[in-house]
């Protein structure tokens, strides 16, 4: 009967452990909207949806910009992000493709890093 007891008690602790693991995902923590932790960067928002949509909105000018885009992880902290960007003006559209690696990712702090190696980091919104 202890033995019985004793492995249930490692069971659960595993399972507990696997999932806490499973959570702290960088793919599973970048799902929400985050903000540039920088003072220049207020004026920029990014939503990344659990589907691998993202939305980026600029109110840096004189009115609001949305862009439109996917991302997907191609390593446990490394993603590809494509975005549609429309130039306000002209109307021409481009896709920007750019691979960014996730430094570090908690539930309310992100810093990435581009492929110069410039670093960002960032804060979830509430």
């Amino acid at each position: 009967m202890r033995m019985r007891h004793g492995v249930a008690a490692i069971l659960v602790l595993a399972a507990g452990l696997v999932s806490a693991w499973a959570a702290a995902m960088p793919k599973d923590l970048i799902v929400g909207k985050w903000q540039p932790a920088a003072e220049k960067g207020k004026d920029y928002q990014f939503e990344f949806n659990r589907d691998g949509t993202l939305k980026v909105s600029d109110k840096s000018g004189n009115k609001e910009l949305t862009y439109e885009g996917k991302y997907k992880f191609l390593k446990d902290n490394l993603m590809e992000i494509t975005l549609e960007i429309t130039d306000p003006d002209s109307k021409q559209t481009a896709t920007k493709t750019q691979k960014v690696t996730i430094v570090r990712i908690s539930k309310e702090e992100m810093t990435t890093s581009d492929e110069m190696n410039r670093e960002e980091s960032f804060k979830r919104l509430k």
